[in-house]
């Protein structure tokens, strides 16, 4: 258990974990290593879905919308709001801190983080069609 004070006076601890092996799992789709991570985390917590308040999941190569609702309904479990975040290589450290912010702030008081990724074989491209200026008329 991890404590860290912040200035707000809250107390926020990382009450457990749990993790998916690192490899290549064909036969897997990414919202099943997502659930086989999340599910020993909330045992090593001893928190109930229904505990949570939010769910941040971070991602990135996935195709499709809506992966971390979509996954987690097919076991039962809803009710809770789950932001499917998406931020490169960060995505995970992203939905990290998106629920120390949203504990930090008062504004929920238990939150869960997680992260999934099936990665495509070969280079990671991006290409100037990628870039976020582009929707929006900006350059740089």
């Amino acid at each position: 258990m991890t404590m860290n004070k912040t200035k707000s006076g809250r107390e926020v601890m990382v009450v457990g974990v749990g993790l998916h092996p690192f490899g290549r799992f064909p036969d897997k789709d990414l919202g099943q290593l997502a659930i086989e991570a999340v599910l020993p985390a909330l045992e090593d917590a001893a928190v109930k879905w229904k505990d949570i308040a939010v769910a941040y999941f971070g991602h990135v190569y996935y195709q499709g919308m809506s992966v971390g609702e979509t996954s987690f309904s097919k076991l039962g479990l809803t009710g809770v709001p789950i932001v499917n975040v998406e931020n490169a290589c960060s995505s995970g450290s992203t939905a990290f801190w998106q629920a120390y912010w949203g504990i930090t702030t008062g504004l929920y008081d238990m939150a869960l983080a997680f992260g999934a990724e099936k990665v495509p074989r070969g280079p990671v491209t991006v290409t100037a069609e990628d870039a976020p200026e582009r929707y929006i008329g900006g350059t740089t």
